[in-house]
């Protein structure tokens, strides 16, 4: 016996072409957060206090994602490195990234958004109409790391590579990111005068966005980089949002 076949098998790669994930695992993570974020609701339906989009409901939703999460951890016995884990600094770099994709997205978009008169996304006037210190501390953790690491987590870290399984690396960068453009879409105001041009508009831009995301998922292997620029670009455009274009100065 030769002296190399005593050493421990080296474990496979955590890239996304090597997965324990199903596209049903991605289903069981939006039914659980429904069901903690139902809980959630109906243990404060009676509560007199003025819970905040940000403070309170932003976090919900985090906890329900997380939970969701850990059951198919759970499920399917994977370690976290399975979800493209642990997140790397040395791509911190992506950070940077929201000025350049924000003028790609807008120049790409531009015939589109020229026709909007108004505004109907729910995310977007939740923050311009946030009121107090603490309240605006809130949405900029929320929107900044605890959201872009969620949804990481779900659709670059689990759907991504589960797809990647079925229509391989280009199918799965187009199907997670048109997927998470759509999930985006449920922002918008049901009662919007200009629903049809709002959806194309969302689901547009944020497909761009995670086409990148996606393919800094392939490059990299993990999901670190997603991760920042993901919050690079909510920071942006949060930052604009509520400071107007001098946030950028």
């Amino acid at each position: 016996m030769e002296p190399s076949e005593l050493s421990p098998p080296t474990p496979p790669e955590a890239g996304p072409e090597a997965t324990p994930f199903r596209i049903t695992d991605f289903i069981l993570v939006y039914l659980v957060s429904i069901i903690v974020i139902g809980v959630g609701a109906s243990l404060t339906f009676y509560s007199d206090k003025d819970l905040g989009e940000f403070s309170f409901w932003l976090p919900l939703q985090a906890a329900g994602y997380a939970v969701g999460l850990i059951a198919v951890k759970l499920r399917r016995r994977a370690p976290w490195r399975a979800f493209g884990l642990p997140i790397e600094w040395r791509y911190a770099w992506g950070l940077a990234t929201g000025v350049p994709l924000l003028i790609v997205v807008t120049v790409i978009l531009l015939p589109l958004s020229a026709q909007l008169t108004e505004s109907n996304n729910l995310v977007t006037n939740s923050l311009e109409n946030i009121d107090g210190l603490i309240e605006a501390i809130a949405a900029g953790v929320g929107i900044v790391a605890l959201i872009p690491i969620m949804e990481e987590l779900i659709f670059r870290g689990l759907l991504q590579p589960a797809l990647r399984r079925r229509v391989g690396a280009v199918g799965s960068v187009v199907g997670s990111a048109l997927i998470f453009g759509m999930v985006h879409a449920l922002n918008i105001d049901p009662g919007s005068t200009q629903m049809g041009i709002e959806v194309a508009a969302t689901v547009g831009g944020i497909f761009i966005l995670a086409l990148f995301l996606g393919w800094a998922r392939e490059y990299t292997g993990g999901i670190g980089l997603p991760i920042f620029i993901h919050a690079g670009w909510n920071g942006l455009v949060t930052a604009l949002l509520l400071f107007g274009p001098e946030a950028l100065l």
